[in-house]
């Protein structure tokens, strides 16, 4: 699972310049992706209560790490050590 995590951010990533705003949404339809990654970019394990309808995660980057807004919280992370630049 974890490569299959690290290689949806490669892929994500490779279009930041190609779209407006270089900004990127992404919509799934199965919560079980939006699960897949947080465990798999932040290390943040499946809570008991399961993701919302028309739930998921909102992610900026800042300076040395990424703040994350999760089930209305806002959580800092650290960058994935295989994160590309």
């Amino acid at each position: 699972m974890q490569k299959y995590c690290q290689n949806a951010a490669k892929l994500i990533w490779s279009e930041i310049n190609n779209s407006p705003d270089r900004a990127i949404d992404i919509h799934v339809t199965h919560d079980i992706l939006i699960i897949a990654f947080k465990l798999g970019w932040f290390g943040f394990p499946p809570k008991k209560r399961w993701v919302s309808f028309l739930g998921g995660f909102a992610l900026t980057f800042e300076k040395n790490n990424i703040l994350l807004l999760d089930s209305g919280n806002l959580v800092s992370a650290e960058v994935p050590y295989w994160w590309e630049n």
